[in-house]
């Protein structure tokens, strides 16, 4: 198996996950901020093949968000993309991208000494409790959580917010565990809301000059040439 396309000298790899559907400069700026925020070696992204927490219907498939994935982050350093998601759908494509699966698959792959991070937002990390398996995710791969830079919630609130959904009356793991996993990133005017929308609003004012600061040049030029082939 040639995935996942890490150099062996990672001894610190971020893993950031999400559909990338399509993927945004925010997605790309924060996630190189995050890893260069805690000294990390490596980010690896990896597009989901079928989240269990969405909607299976995309705007793009799975090799076309795994295109758009590699451009949007073409010209970053210490950054590449894993299409072990994309390849699991193309096996079983009933079957949700489950994270804790990843990770199995990623562990099996990597050096025992290799430390990886699961990168995720705030949301995210309040409902972490909810997937599958969840205290093995937090095992094979330590979280590290983003919060937008002058967020009105400070780190500690969200770090008790994070800890009550784990607690169950007991000690079992603190907000001080957690406010050691935040990671203050900058604010990035982009969502996949907008980008969507606007993708299918063609008559919009100013749409255009809008996708472009959304996507970027390159992206958004794969984002036409993809939609102009079908």
């Amino acid at each position: 198996m040639a995935d996942p396309p890490i150099p062996a000298s990672a001894r610190a790899v971020v893993v950031f996950g999400g559909s990338f559907d399509p993927p945004h400069v925010g997605h790309r700026r924060l996630a190189v901020e995050a890893r260069d925020a805690i000294g990390a070696d490596w980010l690896l992204v990896i597009p989901a093949g079928q989240s269990p927490h969405k909607e299976s219907k995309t705007l793009f498939d799975g090799e076309q968000r795994l295109e758009l994935v590699r451009s949007a982050f073409a010209d970053e350093e210490r950054v590449s993309v894993s299409r072990v998601e994309i390849d699991r759908m193309r096996e079983e494509p009933d079957r949700p991208s489950y994270t804790v699966e990843t990770l199995h698959t990623l562990r099996e792959h990597l050096p025992a000494g290799v430390r990886l991070r699961l990168l995720m937002g705030a949301d995210q990390a309040l409902s972490l409790h909810r997937w599958r398996e969840p205290r093995a995710i937090m095992e094979l791969a330590e979280p590290l959580v983003m919060r937008r830079a002058g967020d009105d919630e400070s780190a500690e609130s969200l770090a008790k917010r994070i800890a009550s959904n784990w607690t169950n009356g007991t000690a079992e793991m603190s907000a001080d565990d957690w406010l050691g996993r935040i990671v203050d990133v900058p604010l990035v005017d982009a969502s996949s809301t907008e980008v969507r929308r606007l993708l299918e609003s063609p008559d919009e004012a100013g749409r255009d000059d809008r996708l472009r600061e959304l996507l970027g040049k390159d992206v958004l030029e794969r984002v036409r040439s993809i939609r102009a082939s079908r």
